[in-house]
């Protein structure tokens, strides 16, 4: 037993505990409009989809969310075993309703895998590494599960991603919080750190475009986005806090509405 003295430590241990149990809390309460509402994590997968390999016998979807692309991968590949992993109970049931056969659904972290060692040949996560504290601790895991030849194939989001909030922040003097996504540069240098093979690393900004800044924040709510280690909602500390944090935004509508704007990364690693 390692009994830890120091309480900053402990404290430091508690907040990460919280946190992800508040991340798993948030989308499980999300599931049931997840799919209808998040626009951005289809548009970034159909992108993640072009850098699939030929075959795959054995898959792992980490953050498999309500198991759409799970599911797409299953019938994709016709493999011997698909797993779900997602660290919310809500959407795993939501991906049960599936009803398929052939994938097996995971409650599970993705810093800490509950899998055996070298048991996939194909590692895919579609915008869920974003919400882990530690990458390096995604490679390692991702590495261990896989077979030699393997595949990790993922999205993530990274610095600039919420520029506009970041923007109306600097304009403001009450804080807007967002994630602190690492930068391009910093999860490129991690990767190439790491054991892996990089085949594939690229950087793109994408656009999502909404009604009012309201249908933003909304949106993002609905989708379980609103899990922020601070989240931008409990930021706003009054009424008068959100009324200019709204008139702000509405000041960058473009043509086609409200931008909100998400740097995306998407990266093929091999296992050597």
């Amino acid at each position: 037993m390692i009994l830890f003295n120091n309480k900053n430590i402990i404290d430091k241990q508690q907040r990460m505990i919280d946190i992800k149990n508040n991340i798993a809390c948030r989308f499980s309460q999300a599931a049931s409009s997840y799919d209808e509402a998040d626009k951005l994590q289809q548009d970034v997968a159909k992108k993640l989809l072009n850098y699939l390999p030929i075959k795959a016998n054995n898959i792992i979807d980490l953050g498999c969310g309500t198991g759409k692309w799970t599911t797409y991968l299953a019938k994709k590949y016709r493999p011997q075993n698909t797993i779900g992993v997602d660290i919310a109970w809500g959407m795993l049931q939501q991906a049960r309703q599936t009803k398929s056969k052939t994938i097996q659904w995971c409650l599970g972290d993705i810093e800490k895998l509950p899998l055996p060692n070298q048991i996939a040949n194909l590692v895919f996560s579609n915008l869920a590494v974003q919400w882990c504290s530690n990458l390096s601790q995604v490679l390692h895991e991702a590495y261990r599960i896989l077979q030699p030849g393997g595949y990790f194939i993922f999205s993530t989001l990274a610095q600039s991603s919420f520029q506009e909030i970041q923007k109306i922040q600097k304009k403001t003097k009450h804080v807007i919080r967002t994630n602190p996504y690492l930068s391009v540069q910093t999860q490129y240098d991690l990767c190439k750190k790491s054991p892996f093979d990089v085949q594939y690393f690229n950087e793109q900004k994408m656009i999502q475009f909404y009604h009012t800044p309201l249908d933003l924040l909304k949106n993002l709510k609905r989708i379980g986005a609103n899990t922020l280690t601070h989240p931008v909602e409990q930021s706003i500390k009054s009424h008068h806090h959100l009324k200019q944090f709204l008139s702000h935004y509405e000041k960058l509508r473009t043509s086609q509405g409200i931008p909100c704007t998400y740097q995306v990364i998407l990266c093929t690693l091999t296992k050597k």
